[in-house]
């Protein structure tokens, strides 16, 4: 285990002291598609190779939510919305093309968050959805 809460082969992000594994896209749920689509605006065209950032947003999104399944889908969207660079912090990640992920099913590492550092904790909004 890392400091920031992931084991050192983990990818994915450290969010406001919480790690959130990377779920690569051939292990994405139906429902995750959506919530790709409806945090980016994008259809398929979010894979062409020109929505770098819009991409990275949805795999963070996606991670969020597989992190915190029963939270809705508008409580994750706002979450990773509000979050700053400086929320933010990638853990393993590099330049890395799809067809390279491995079909690896990461794992969230056994750190406890901070109380509010999740969508679960209610901080994304003070409004319950």
């Amino acid at each position: 285990m890392t400091d920031n809460g992931a084991t050192p082969d983990e990818q994915g992000w450290r969010i406001r002291g919480r790690f959130y594994p990377i779920v690569w896209l051939q292990d994405w749920k139906r429902g995750e598609h959506i919530l790709a689509n409806r945090i980016t605006g994008l259809g398929d065209e979010l894979f062409d190779g020109g929505h770098a950032v819009a991409l990275d947003t949805a795999y963070m999104a996606v991670a969020v939510w597989r992190v915190n399944p029963t939270q809705p889908i508008e409580k994750i969207i706002r979450f990773v919305f509000e979050l700053s660079d400086a929320d933010v912090e990638e853990v393993g990640l590099t330049e890395v093309d799809e067809e390279e992920a491995t079909d690896e099913d990461p794992t969230p590492g056994d750190a406890s968050p901070p109380p509010s550092s999740s969508p679960a904790s209610g901080e994304a909004s003070s409004n319950a959805t």
